[in-house]
């Protein structure tokens, strides 16, 4: 414990430091959802699509698509996403769209504004879906400064500057302005159409006269017919259509003139006529303040110190699982917290411990949902990813190519199944998965191999008499909540992201099951599965001297890493899947438009140039490069190496009169593809870009047109040579404003944070806690404990507020009239004096 809070203040350069001046609140907004159905009600019985799907909208920008699946009454799809928001947003929309022959058509939407968000936190709820057009689809903001002038005979003058926009859905437009006065003919003013981007810069005024002023008093206008001049602004694109409206009344402040940044508003809302069902959604927002990661040194600590709790339930550590309820995140903090503070070891082998003590049954150990197993199963996670893919894939694959039939369950048998064959199709199966397991003992990494030696050795000191519970205690990790739920759902695990059919989840189900029964090293009847009896009787006892091997072999007390290469490289075993590993474990996956790439073939001893057409093709892409095939299931018909890119860019539009498209730059050319939509050329650019981060030779400049008529069109150089002639920047990294994100818990500080957060929470609760272990006899040791633990969080946790507050003095806020954050207000430091509220 010493050790590690020497290691946090030498890493964090003590509490002088973190004084400077400098430093500075993070603040990390993420947006989590999770979409789960839409009930079409009235609509389900009228239904003509194809396919249905939901899309993501923040703001104008398209972050997500579920899967679409096909024609059904209640569409399903249960999927997650999770946001980081770097910029302020306006709302969140979900939109439920129909594919009907191939074109897409909204059916309604959901939508949540920002403001209810922030309030709320977290809904989760059925929602009715609201019908879409055009002119209620508006995201825009503007800034304008707006004056009203007098000169000596009282005339009064309007002007009106539009300086700029943001966020706009087009990228040529223009304002229209009307000034609009009782009993008189509106004026209107026309702005030129601005070419820059969705977020334009017009700069241009606009003056004209107000005929209806009466007067002006020291607060207020005085006007003839007793109603204010009204401007209504008008931003639409080049073809006309429809981006947003702005109706602001002139009001006394603009005699002193003002600027502001304005969100324009639809022309007009849309009224129900149908029932168009509801969608089933969760939209969990959540912000963040991080402090520098040396003003949590305190907190650290704190945590650390359970370690050297006697009753390690009432330490710091049991504290916070108490109070957060959901172990899970509990355990991902810690892990990330102790990984960090290179304290993992102790605090699983601590935690591991404390359970076994605990249990009065070893045929009841881990087999409960509890911070040590919830540890213990995050950190196999997160050090055994690479061991579990190659102990399993190979086996998988195989399952996923052949899609069998492994039906044993005589009540869920079709037609002209036979259940022989099936049981011999399993048994194959399981058998070639175990075999993979056995086998994988000196593969296993050494740090996983410490704690299962753990769990060996405290089981044997808890239960001297029982023999076999130095086994079954660690095939209740290996085996039950690591090969068998690897197995169970490979997705969860990060094995593939191949959907799998009905058949191939049943194989694996069955497998799993069996796995388990192997892992208990016994063959249980049971009366509920009556059905797995026959192959248990024929596995179990069979394979039961080769699993308790394998188990020794894991649990040893030997921490020598024997397979600490190995297990960073594909073993020999798989030499033979190679091919089939890599189409299994895919990064992405789909049918893209490719553009022929005039590769050259011989016909008859002539050379000939192919035909540089469009055409459809299914790509895979892995860690090994790009593949394409005519169509899925098809032979490869072009490889591109990984090695060999050299940049991944969109292409204008223009170039080929082709929407959504993309190239990726190689050491042999350009390969132009195209996608079915936005989002989708988003995901392939990222995950291509990804694949080739770290190549070696990444090209700094591309070209976004095409080369047509000896000629590029975008910069119109002759020579074809990209690496010569490229004229625009590649990208450097991501620009999206709202990425996905899939670890929250990466980050120390922020999971330190968050520990801060749940200890301020229930403050309250922690003196209660004391006063119900007080009234039981023999709890000395626990309540002098208890109150320490409850002390030091209290101290603690007021630091940390401190510390929050401290630099919540020097926390930069954007002026009105940012660009990036409009609806914040001036602060200029040590200007306005705060008080310390608590944290949201």
């Amino acid at each position: 414990v010493a050790a590690a809070a020497a290691a946090v203040a030498s890493g964090s350069a003590g509490a002088s430091a973190a004084g400077d001046g400098n430093e500075c609140e993070e603040t990390l907004r993420h947006l989590q959802v999770n979409i789960y159905e839409w009930n079409g009600r009235q609509n389900a019985g009228k239904q003509a699509y194809d396919q249905v799907f939901t899309l993501v909208r923040i703001d104008a920008d398209e972050v997500a698509r579920t899967q679409s699946v096909p024609k059904q009454s209640r569409p399903y799809w249960n999927k997650n996403f999770r946001f980081r928001i770097k910029e302020p947003f306006k709302h969140v929309a979900f939109y439920v769209t129909e594919v009907t022959k191939g074109r897409e058509s909204v059916v309604g939407k959901v939508c949540f504004p920002a403001e209810v968000l922030q309030r709320e936190g977290a809904t989760d709820k059925w929602c009715n879906l609201q019908g879409v057009d055009e002119d209620s689809e508006v995201t825009g903001q503007i800034l304008l400064r707006v004056s009203v002038d007098a000169d000596p005979t009282q005339r009064f003058k309007l002007t009106v500057e539009a300086v700029e926009g943001l966020g706009f859905q087009a990228k040529e437009m223009q304002v229209r302005l009307s000034v609009e006065e009782a009993d008189c003919d509106p004026q209107v003013l026309t702005s030129k159409f601005s070419k820059k981007d969705t977020d334009p810069v017009w700069k241009e005024s606009f003056s004209c006269a107000l005929s209806t002023i009466t007067r002006v008093t020291s607060s207020n206008i005085i006007w003839k017919s007793g109603s204010a001049a009204v401007l209504r602004l008008t931003v639409s694109a080049s073809d006309g259509t429809f981006l947003g409206e702005l109706v602001l009344p002139v009001r006394f402040a603009h005699m002193a003139g003002t600027e502001e940044w304005y969100q324009l508003a639809p022309r007009h809302v849309l009224q129900e006529t149908e029932d168009l069902g509801s969608l089933r959604i969760k939209v969990v927002y959540s912000e963040d303040l991080i402090l520098p990661l040396a003003r949590y040194e305190r907190l650290g600590n704190l945590l650390v110190s359970s370690l050297s709790y006697r009753r390690l339930e009432v330490s710091p550590v049991f504290l916070l699982a108490q109070f957060h309820k959901d172990k899970d995140t509990a355990a991902q903090m810690l892990i990330t917290i102790f990984t960090h503070l290179d304290m993992v070891m102790p605090l699983l082998l601590a935690l591991l411990k404390h359970e076994i003590q605990q249990c009065a049954d070893p045929a009841t150990l881990f087999r409960a949902n509890t911070l040590a197993t919830k540890c213990v199963d995050c950190y196999m996670r997160r050090v055994g990813g690479e061991y579990l893919r190659q102990t399993l894939l190979p086996t998988l694959d195989e399952v996923y190519n052949a899609n069998p039939q492994c039906e044993i369950d005589p009540t869920r048998l079709a037609d002209g199944d036979n259940v022989e064959e099936n049981m011999t199709r399993l048994k194959y199966y399981v058998n070639s998965v175990l075999i993979n397991i056995v086998g994988s003992a000196t593969r296993c990494p050494a740090v996983l191999r410490q704690v299962f030696a753990g769990i060996r050795n405290f089981a044997v000191e808890r239960f001297p008499g029982e023999d076999n519970v130095r086994r079954t205690a660690v095939s209740g990790f290996i085996f039950l909540r690591y090969f068998a739920a690897a197995i169970m759902n490979p997705r969860s695990f990060n094995l593939t992201r191949i959907q799998e059919s009905e058949q191939v989840l049943r194989t694996l189900t069955l497998m799993s099951k069996t796995l388990q029964n192997l892992g208990n090293l016994n063959v249980q009847k049971s009366k509920k599965e009556e059905f797995m009896e026959p192959i248990n009787e024929a596995l179990v006892k069979k394979n039961t001297p080769s699993v308790i091997q394998f188990l020794d072999a894991v649990s040893s007390d030997s921490t020598e890493d024997t397979g600490a290469s190995a297990a960073t490289r594909r073993p020999s075993s798989l030499l033979n899947h190679v091919e089939i590993y890599e189409s299994l474990f895919v990064i992405k996956e789909g049918y893209l438009t490719k553009r022929g790439q005039g590769r050259q073939k011989s016909l008859l001893g002539v050379t000939l140039t192919g035909l540089k057409n469009f055409k459809k093709r299914f790509f895979v892409l892995t860690s090994d490069g790009l593949v394409y095939y005519k169509d899925k299931g098809e032979q490869a018909i072009f490889r591109l190496q990984a090695s060999s890119m050299r940049a991944v860019e969109k292409v204008n539009e223009s170039a080929f009169d082709f929407p959504f498209m993309f190239q990726v730059v190689h050491s042999g050319g350009i390969l132009y593809l195209a996608a079915a939509n936005g989002t989708e050329q988003m995901e392939w650019i990222r995950a291509l870009r990804e694949t080739c981060k770290d190549n070696v030779g990444l090209h700094t400049k591309y070209h976004p047109g095409a080369y047509v008529s000896h000629a590029w069109s975008c910069c119109n150089s002759a020579d074809e040579t990209v690496e010569r002639s490229a004229c625009t920047k590649c990208t450097i990294g991501l620009s999206e404003k709202f990425p996905r994100e899939d670890d929250e818990f990466s980050s120390p500080e922020q999971c330190l944070e968050k520990v801060f957060r749940v200890f301020f929470r229930n403050l309250s609760g922690l003196w209660p806690l004391l006063e119900q272990t007080e009234g039981k006899e023999g709890n000395e040791d626990c309540i002098a404990e208890l109150k320490k633990s409850i002390e030091s969080i209290q101290n603690v946790t007021a630091f940390v507020n401190d510390q929050h507050f401290d630099l919540s003095m020097k926390r930069p806020i954007m002026r009105s009239g940012s660009r990036y954050r409009p609806h914040l207000s001036v602060y200029i430091s040590g200007a306005q004096t705060l008080t310390a509220p608590p944290p949201k």
